[in-house]
């Protein structure tokens, strides 16, 4: 980064920067990317609330068909009534369809305007999703027109405009179940040649396919529309009868007291049945595609294709939905009792379950799908998704992010030659400066040497004329014939023209005065009105760079060689109570640099942690679950208050009643803060200490009560905390207090790992989420579909286990190395953070050095059981699960990613299936322990017992582990 040198900002500064800003075509982006967790909640909610009272009016549909007289509500004085209801609703609908497609038409006609760069994947969703929400509009103006049709005109109930109206209808539907099965196919992976066509690793769906190879794909499907579209023209053909049958003058004397025969011929039953069977086949054919889309991406990296997995999670939720509520309809209301008057309106007029359903599904798939208009808190959101691979680069990380913003956020400041116009009248500004200042009888001051006039190639559009407005030509002519000398005597603005470059602009301070100047300028130059509002334009746009240069400084940057030492940590506080714990104490001392060490134990609750530290740094680690105490405290999952008592934006802050019981029972709490003060009193700065974090499962939950505490007993201190598949703790309030106290913390969570999901009702995680799974993918702060994509139903509880953590860690550094999954700037990340630490002394794997990273061929493997020579006790095999499951004897095989994708061939065969439905921790807990326990713990206090007198006597003959008293929170200090 160069140095910041903004103590006399210039108008040439601006106008250069807008220039670049606008030579640079931004790429278009769809709302689904940038959705905020409010939006997708209140999507959700809406969505959820639409979709019961669909199923309710459908349930109330069948059960007056099956009790009520057709001819008593439909054809006698009851009939105003029935067609009111449905037109009122069909109006509802149809506004409200109206109103998403003119934001959709909006959005789109300011995208093109902008002459923002579109991204066929981009283009063709948007393009479907206009087409689908089109035609769904069509549908519901037709669904309206019948009902309105039937009020509007006596006795029409029969008449030819609504078998026409009702063939347009049908039509559109067909229309829209081809549309919604072209979408599915287009998700899942392109089969065919891709010689010719420009697609890369990154662009291998069929909508990334050329325009032409996507129709030849899809000309099957028209097959299936055709026969469907016979049907319809059946149908109307039979409706057009029915109107004919009822066309005779005489009929609407006596229409009201007709008793009514609406039993269609043999073939129009069949044609009836028809309908519903290719209905079920389109809904069958798009869960096939479905299913096929999410096999493919399970295989293809999340980075590269974010937009299409969350479509999809979308579209998993809503599609079947709707096929579902129309089959169901068809069946119940227009099958069902085929003869019936009520099965001839639902079918002619419009069923409004079926209606309702479609315009859903194209409302919620509109309205993800429009493009955004770009906004700081969009740039602001994709810029904290990025990540730092090394310590040492982490500062220059966030530098160069809360750069990127900056200019981002200037950019797209709005008013600012926002549009052709404007840039017009600032070129003639400049023209017409001279003649200004000429009239005001002001100085002129020539140019500087060093700035000579350079050339510019003669071109039409307007950005490159405001470029000729931004570069030495333009602006130098500006600053050698304005000056204004006597307006201020505070502000003068010598050398307008100077090359001072945006580059430099790296500081607030910079920023705000730059906007200060600008305003200044602005309000002191009365005879340049034109000239100052554009100058209180860009003042204004710099002030917003200022105030995201400091929000974003204040955000966090995830770091993945801290997450991966830290892990380190996590299983040494399992491993520090084992007689060999097979890790070599001081290589974890050397991580951080280490001095002393020590390890705390309460019997009570059977909470295990070890902390270390030197000189202005210190490490706590807590152990995770472990014993049947751990045990009883994950189960305690209800709420209680936290003490002392006090609320948070207006609701009472409550935790995990056994994580809070685990970490205060019987005052131990003091006595660990106790002691925390006593070796942070020994720091040369003992105020300001850096403090850091972790634990995995129940450690996991215990560091976040532990970084409250410490949080707000030393206001000053830096700290941070990294978890690793650790539960929820507390609900909202505590969350939402507990991040404005420790910004800097972060949840691992790996792949399908369901702890972190429980408690389900009333709590929320704490901490920024990064997710992580064996395929190398990482997410750093998802958004809400991102997690809903990634996240499936129930879990996967090996993904629980610390070595695939581990091996996750290592696939997300190994992928780095291929063409296919690299994040940008991946390789060179990844290179350094192997050159900074040995991958296979910290995440205790094989085949993780530079040379086996750069081999596809070579996978991480988990050699964690190679130290461990002594057989576990009773005790352990409680925790074997929890962490080491794989290393619990030194004949134990390795875990390699092969082993991992074994295990997880089943769920990622069926996308749906659910393996562990967890209801609430307690049911959680107790599946996880039938699964993954060896043995019955025949005697706590024996088992204790042995294990202490082992740790004893090894720390005793070898000292490589350290004595653990029975006392309660007894510590013991490592040399």
């Amino acid at each position: 980064m160069l140095e910041t040198d903004l103590s006399n900002p210039t108008l040439g500064d601006v106008a250069a920067e807008v220039s670049s800003q606008l030579a640079g075509r931004r790429r278009v982006r769809l709302r689904l990317e940038y959705v905020t967790n409010l939006e997708a909640g209140l999507i959700s909610w809406l969505t959820f609330l639409v979709t019961v009272l669909m199923f309710g009016a459908m349930v109330a549909a069948c059960i007056i068909k099956f009790i009520v007289d057709a001819n008593a509500v439909l054809f006698g004085g009851q009939a105003a009534t029935w067609y009111i209801v449905h037109l009122a609703v069909a109006a509802v609908v149809l506004a409200a369809l109206l109103a998403i497609g003119g934001m959709f038409a909006y959005n789109f006609c300011l995208a093109r305007s902008q002459n923002r760069i579109w991204t066929q994947r981009r283009s063709t969703l948007t393009r479907d999703a206009a087409l689908g929400i089109g035609i769904q509009i069509v549908s519901s103006a037709c669904w309206m027109t019948s009902y309105a049709l039937a009020i509007g005109r006596y006795c029409y109930w029969f008449g030819n405009a609504v078998a026409w109206v009702a063939a347009a209808r049908w039509t559109c539907t067909n229309s829209q179940f081809l549309l919604m099965l072209v979408m599915a196919h287009g998700h899942t992976r392109y089969r065919g040649s891709t010689a010719g066509t420009g697609m890369s690793d990154d662009y291998q769906l069929v909508i990334d396919a050329p325009l032409g190879k996507q129709l030849w794909l899809h000309l099957p499907k028209l097959l299936l529309w055709a026969l469907m579209e016979a049907c319809v023209v059946y149908k109307t053909h039979n409706w057009l009868t029915i109107a004919n049958d009822h066309s005779d003058p005489r009929y609407e004397i006596s229409c009201e007291r007709e008793e009514y025969d609406c039993d269609p011929p043999t073939l129009g039953v069949i044609t009836t049945v028809l309908l519903l069977v290719f209905t079920l086949v389109y809904g069958a054919a798009y869960l096939w595609h479905m299913r096929r889309a999410f096999q493919d991406h399970a295989q293809l990296p999340f980075a590269h294709y974010r937009l299409s997995n969350m479509y999809l999670r979308v579209m998993a939720r809503h599609g079947p939905t709707a096929f579902f509520t129309v089959a169901m309809t068809q069946l119940l209301l227009q099958v069902v009792h085929y003869d019936s008057c009520w099965a001839y309106t639902d079918m002619a007029m419009g069923a409004l379950p079926i209606q309702v359903a479609l315009a859903l599904l194209v409302a919620v798939q509109a309205t993800l799908l429009m493009p955004k208009n770009g906004h700081s808190k969009d740039v602001l959101t994709a810029c904290l998704q990025e990540l730092s691979w090394t310590q040492a680069g982490l500062a220059a990380a966030i530098e160069a992010r809360d750069y990127r913003l900056r200019r981002t956020q200037f950019a797209m400041s709005g008013v600012l030659f926002n549009s052709a116009r404007k840039k017009r009248l600032a070129l003639r500004h400049a023209s017409q400066s001279s003649e200004v200042s000429e009239s005001l009888g002001l100085g002129c001051q020539d140019a500087p040497s060093g700035d000579k006039e350079v050339p510019q190639p003669a071109a039409s559009d307007s950005a490159t004329r405001l470029h000729k407005l931004g570069s030495a030509s333009g602006l130098q002519k500006l600053s050698s014939s304005l000056r204004l000398q006597k307006l201020s005597s505070s502000l003068r603005l010598q050398k307008l023209g100077s090359t001072l470059r945006l580059q430099k602009l790296g500081s607030t301070l910079g920023l705000q005065r730059l906007g200060s100047t600008l305003r200044q300028a602005a309000d002191g130059a009365p005879g340049l009105h034109k000239l100052g509002s554009t100058l209180r334009q860009a003042a204004a746009a710099f002030e917003a760079a200022a105030a995201g240069r400091t929000q974003a400084s204040e955000e966090p940057m995830f770091c993945l060689e801290l997450a991966i030492r830290l892990w380190s940590w996590a299983i040494y506080s399992y491993r520090r109570f084992w007689v060999d714990g097979g890790m070599d104490p001081e290589w974890l001392m050397s991580l951080f640099g280490f001095t002393d060490s020590e390890a705390l134990r309460d019997p009570t609750s059977d909470t295990h942690l070890v902390v270390a530290w030197k000189d202005g740094t210190l490490l706590l680690a807590f152990r995770g679950t472990a014993s049947k105490a751990n045990a009883v405290t994950d189960v305690k999952a209800w709420k209680t208050p936290l003490l002392p008592k006090r609320y948070r934006h207006g609701r009472l802050i409550k935790v995990h009643a056994g994580f809070l019981q685990a970490y205060r029972l019987n005052e131990e709490q003091h006595k660990l803060l106790d002691r925390i003060a006593g070796i942070i009193g020994g720091f040369s700065n003992p105020t300001a200490p850096r403090i850091f974090l972790t634990g995995h499962s129940l450690g996991g939950a215990l560091a976040v009560l532990a970084a409250h505490d410490l949080a707000r007993l030393y206001p000053e201190a830096k700290l941070t905390v990294c978890t690793f598949g650790a539960p929820k703790v507390g609900n909202g309030a505590f969350a939402s207090e507990f991040m404005s106290l420790v910004s800097d913390s972060w949840a691992v969570i790996n792949d399908q790992d369901p702890i972190p999901r429980i408690p389900t009702t009333g709590f929320r995680c704490c901490g920024l989420r990064v997710l992580i799974n064996a395929r190398g993918d990482i997410l750093v702060r998802p958004s809400y579909f991102e997690r809903s994509v990634v996240s499936r139903s129930g879990g996967n509880p090996s993904h629980h286990r610390m070595p695939r953590y581990a091996l996750s860690l290592a696939q997300i550094v190994k992928v780095q190395f291929s063409d296919s999954k690299a994040l940008p700037h991946g390789r060179a990340g990844a290179a350094a953070l192997l050159q900074e630490l040995d991958l296979g002394k910290t995440l205790l794997l094989s085949g993780v050095d530079l040379e086996a990273m750069q081999d596809p061929k070579q996978l991480p493997t988990w050699a964690g059981a190679a130290g461990v020579r002594v057989q576990p006790t009773e005790k352990q095999t409680w925790f074997t699960w929890c962490s080491l499951c794989d290393d619990s004897g030194a004949s134990s095989a390795a875990l390699s990613l092969e082993d991992a994708a074994e295990e997880d061939a089943a769920a990622a065969a069926d996308p749906f299936h659910l393996q562990l439905p967890c209801v609430n921790e307690a049911a959680a807990v107790v599946a996880l322990e039938e699964q993954a326990m060896m043995t019955e713990v025949k005697d706590d206090d024996a088992a204790r017992d042995v294990e202490t007198g082992q740790v004893a006597g090894a720390d005793a003959g070898s000292g490589s582990s350290p004595a653990v008293a029975p006392a309660s929170l007894k510590m013991s200090k490592s040399g």
